[in-house]
């Protein structure tokens, strides 16, 4: 057994392009066993190596990862590539689920019915050039350094890369009104010229994306919450405990509803809302958008994100949101 870790994936881009990325930026060592065919796959899932029953999946530290961000976050952390402190880590999540949001539109377009590209592609563009880029360029222009975040290299930065790669064989026009990103800093092409997957690649695209069914609630408050999960019967009568008990610890919060049309507008026209839309949450004099960031950064603060790396890689892979 070699050590490195082992990559299981179609032999195209798809959601396992990331991690050749992340993994190659920080300078690991990776193998890629592709699946060919359906019954190989199948193998996989029937052997019990797809918790889900889907891929990608990767071998590492004696564990089969799952889950395209749980592994992703799992590598970032290994690799001192997910900022220094709460905080940091805050934006970067911020950062790199704004990344992900674009990303995944365009991946997606391999899927689109020819009657449908059309629109999608105009979609993506506005997007793009309204939404997303600008976003990115004022991060850079405010924060006056080649990094997203702090002086050091991120995987914030390292998606984003990616994803300028991608828009660039969209349209590469869509990036001549951004100067700051049409190349990445000089530090953080050094470290990812070298090691980053093959352009060659750039010209398969997944054909296969699966989607994890999400699950829901619309309870903002504690008793709200133990309501639903009595009404499920939840099997776990010690999470119903430790919520009574702990009653009083409860981070108290305020919500400021938005009521009409006019409230969000405000909001984006302020500049409060990075990739104008919500929720936004105001919380330690930051802005939090993205709902896998602020979630991220209230695990943490609190205590409720495990112990250590692996746990948290556990609490990733079974935390699954639309």
């Amino acid at each position: 057994m070699s050590g490195k870790p082992v990559l299981h994936y179609f032999d195209g881009r798809g959601r396992m392009e990331s991690i050749r990325w992340l993994l190659a930026a920080a300078g690991v060592e990776f193998e890629e066993k592709f699946i060919k065919t359906a019954e190989e796959l199948e193998k996989l899932k029937n052997d019990g190596l797809l918790m889900f029953q889907q891929i990608p999946m990767v071998e590492m530290d004696g564990m089969k990862l799952v889950q395209s961000r749980a592994i992703l976050n799992y590598i970032a952390t290994k690799y001192n590539l997910y900022g220094k402190d709460m905080k940091e880590r805050a934006l970067i999540d911020m950062y790199t689920e704004g990344v992900a949001d674009l990303y995944e539109m365009i991946i997606q377009l391999v899927i689109v019915s020819p009657d449908e590209k059309d629109a999608k592609i105009a979609m993506i563009k506005d997007r793009t050039k309204n939404r997303y880029l600008p976003a990115f360029e004022k991060v850079l222009k405010n924060h006056g350094q080649d990094y997203l975040v702090g002086n050091k290299l991120s995987k914030a930065d390292i998606f984003l890369t990616e994803l300028l790669y991608c828009i660039e064989e969209v349209d590469a026009s869509l990036l001549a009104n951004f100067p700051l990103l049409q190349f990445p800093g000089a530090d953080v092409m050094d470290t990812l010229s070298s090691s980053c997957p093959s352009s060659a690649r750039r010209e398969e695209m997944l054909k296969a994306v699966g989607v994890a069914a999400p699950y829901r609630t619309q309870a903002s408050s504690r008793a709200r919450v133990v309501k639903i999960l009595k009404q499920l019967q939840y099997p776990h009568s010690t999470s119903l405990e430790a919520l009574n008990r702990s009653s009083q610890s409860f981070a108290q919060f305020e919500e400021k509803f938005i009521k009409c049309p006019e409230d969000l507008e405000k909001l984006k026209n302020d500049g409060l809302l990075m990739f104008q839309q919500v929720p936004m949450v105001e919380m330690d004099g930051m802005k939090l958008v993205q709902s896998r960031a602020i979630l991220n950064y209230i695990a943490t603060k609190y205590n409720l994100y495990g112990k250590d790396m692996k746990e948290r890689l556990l609490y990733s892979t079974f935390l699954v949101l639309p």
